[in-house]
């Protein structure tokens, strides 16, 4: 198939900005899959290393963006779908025309002031002060994404994923304080470009499998608060896959934006709504302990009790039919706490190892009530619903003691 004209210029205006930006000193990597109004990359490299700092740029080559011009610059019209996208990109975007008789680039920085409004669309001004050369290198370095400090942020979690034909890593971190997108993006580029360096492994038969090589997958989530990560409210997530790796092992790919290095980057666009959503089921540390302590305390004595009686029951001192008898109030009382421990209000998070031992507590003790209902009664012998029961609250105990411990930390 003939290559089209049009086409023929878009590749010249490509090679002419690889050539113009690495003669500026930055690495230009296009992007063989087309961003939605991004045609490239650009990182800046500093004494032969990347740096980390990138720009995204949207390339328009020919003579036709030159038509429209004013006593500064180049006027470059856009639609609205393209200036928001442009805007809420987590890199800085910029607007380059190339003028590829004169092997020069006129570019722009895509901000709120400079994209104008002309009702039905918008119009960019391009400078022509603005060109690609080396004088411009100053510029072009402040509007790079910014170096991000690692105490910005920490990592909770570095899970292993891997299987047999791919090593696999996730990582979640959390932000110490506000950034913006740019500096969320720069954090998690970092976090998968060195996770896929990691040699963690969760036991020796992955570590035999991929020994010293770098991972294929890195996934990364990114929670602005240690709450939000307790409930799975991520603000971003992201997906890194190796470009060698055979197709049928990769996982399904998310959609999102480049944000470099092929890391594809998805925003929640429900993180706020959700962030709402589990601050009001949220009560204070007062009222969730209150309520906790009062449902703990009748529960281990009810079943302290229950405990007690199938005691006598296994030792031939009490007939479990009269066990039955005594005891029933207790068990349907068990059952009806461990309903109600199912609607306590939402436990704060600083309260969340608490209720986790709470709910450790009701279940076993639970479990014992469950082997005296009806079903219970129908399902299993004597012998084993004392074996059952008796291991039950074994558990129980240490649960117990899980729960003063954790309470004691709390108060």
């Amino acid at each position: 198939m003939r290559a089209t004209k049009s086409s023929q210029t878009e590749r010249l205006g490509v090679a002419l900005a690889m050539k113009l930006f690495e003669q500026l000193g930055f690495a230009f990597r296009e992007q063989r899959e087309r961003d939605f109004g991004i045609d490239a990359h650009a990182e800046l490299i500093d004494n032969e290393k990347p740096t980390g700092r990138l720009l995204a740029a949207q390339l328009k080559s020919g003579p036709s963006y030159f038509t429209e011009e004013t006593e500064n610059g180049f006027v470059h019209r856009v639609d609205p779908d393209h200036v928001d996208y442009w805007l809420n990109h987590s890199l800085p975007v910029l607007v380059c025309l190339c003028d590829i008789d004169q092997d020069t680039i006129y570019w722009t920085h895509i901000r709120p002031e400079s994209a104008i409004s002309t009702g039905k669309g918008y119009k960019v001004e391009v400078p022509k002060e603005n060109k690609l050369v080396a004088e411009v290198t100053g510029d072009l370095r402040d509007i790079l994404t910014p170096i991000v400090p690692i105490q910005r942020y920490t990592l909770m979690r570095a899970g292993d994923q891997s299987h047999g034909t791919a090593k696999r890593y996730e990582f979640k971190a959390i932000l110490n304080g506000t950034l913006s997108k740019a500096e969320i993006a720069y954090v998690v580029r970092r976090l998968t470009d060195e996770g896929a360096k990691r040699r963690y492994y969760r036991n020796h038969l992955v570590e035999g499998r991929w020994g010293d090589s770098d991972a294929h997958v890195v996934w990364t989530f990114v929670y602005p608060t240690f709450e939000d990560h307790e409930r799975n409210n991520f603000i971003c997530r992201s997906i890194w896959i190796n470009d060698d790796l055979p197709h049928q092992d990769r996982p399904y790919p998310i959609k999102g934006e480049n944000i470099g290095n092929g890391i594809i980057l998805d925003w929640n666009s429900d993180y706020e709504k959700q962030a709402e959503f589990w601050k009001s089921l949220e009560v204070t540390k007062e009222e969730y302990l209150n309520k906790a302590i009062h449902l703990t305390e009748e529960l281990i004595r009810l079943s302290e009790q229950v405990i007690s009686k199938l005691t006598e029951v296994s030792d031939g001192e009490t007939a479990e039919t009269a066990f039955l008898v005594t005891e029933k109030p207790q068990l349907e009382r068990i059952r009806e706490i461990y309903g109600e421990t199912g609607r306590l209000p939402l436990a704060p998070v600083e309260c969340g190892e608490v209720h986790q031992k709470l709910l450790e507590i009701a279940s076993y003790a639970d479990n014992i009530a469950l082997l005296y209902s009806d079903t219970g009664l129908e399902k299993w012998d004597k012998g084993s619903r004392i074996y059952l029961s008796m291991d039950n609250a074994k558990h129980m105990r240490k649960a117990i003691e899980g729960f003063k411990y954790e309470l004691e930390k709390v108060r």
